[in-house]
């Protein structure tokens, strides 16, 4: 008889454990971000999937971590791979895109390009960009930017940003959610839409 309670409790937790997995939010159902600060009010996920319907966002993360920690370039290298918005102040893009011979080739690697089809879809024309230069000294933009330093921020509530330090966000090329950045088929630009709440204060 003493078999009966444990054959139940691996039911359980089998049936459990199979509804986890089949309910968890597919990649093209969630927005993840990783910010390159302290996060100091995590409603900020809520308000994020406010600006969306139900059957179009089920998730929104939000993981932060300073620059100033041990352990940010162990984070970002991880979100780099997971997250589909990164928020960083200028000093650490520059790490990218000025501290590497083929800064290009780097960029193009870990983030998408803002082309100008994708800056008038999406994002307004007071917007300010990160500009990496190519071979023939032509810029192309890789982030925008979401802090000035010289101005407070809606973000500021969320956020506990450095004083007197840019901040940009960064479409990652590991998203899903980046629409034809992502692929020509792809249908779903969640990601580039959050993009412009965050640069026009989630109007």
């Amino acid at each position: 008889w003493y078999l009966y309670p444990a054959i139940i409790a691996v039911s359980f937790f089998t049936w459990f454990w199979g509804f986890g997995v089949f309910h968890q939010p597919k990649p093209n159902e969630k927005l993840i971000f990783f910010v390159g600060t302290a996060v100091n009010d995590n409603s900020f996920t809520n308000m994020i999937k406010s600006k969306f319907n139900e059957d179009e966002l089920s998730l929104v993360e939000v993981n932060g971590c300073s620059p100033s920690q041990t352990i940010f370039a162990s984070k970002l290298n991880v979100y780099l791979s997971n997250a589909d918005i990164v928020v960083l102040p200028e000093y650490e893009i520059d790490k990218f895109a000025k501290e590497n011979e083929q800064p290009m080739d780097v960029m193009k690697n870990f983030f998408c390009e803002l082309d100008d089809e994708t800056k008038t879809a999406y994002l307004s024309s007071g917007d300010v960009y990160y500009d990496v230069a190519d071979s023939d000294s032509n810029n192309h933009s890789f982030a925008v930017m979401v802090k000035d330093k010289a101005n407070e921020s809606w973000l500021d509530t969320y956020f506990g940003f450095e004083d007197d330090v840019n901040y940009f966000a960064l479409l990652t090329k590991s998203s899903v959610n980046t629409g034809k950045l992502y692929d020509v088929e792809n249908q779903n630009d969640n990601a580039l839409v959050a993009l412009g709440y965050l640069t026009g204060g989630a109007k």
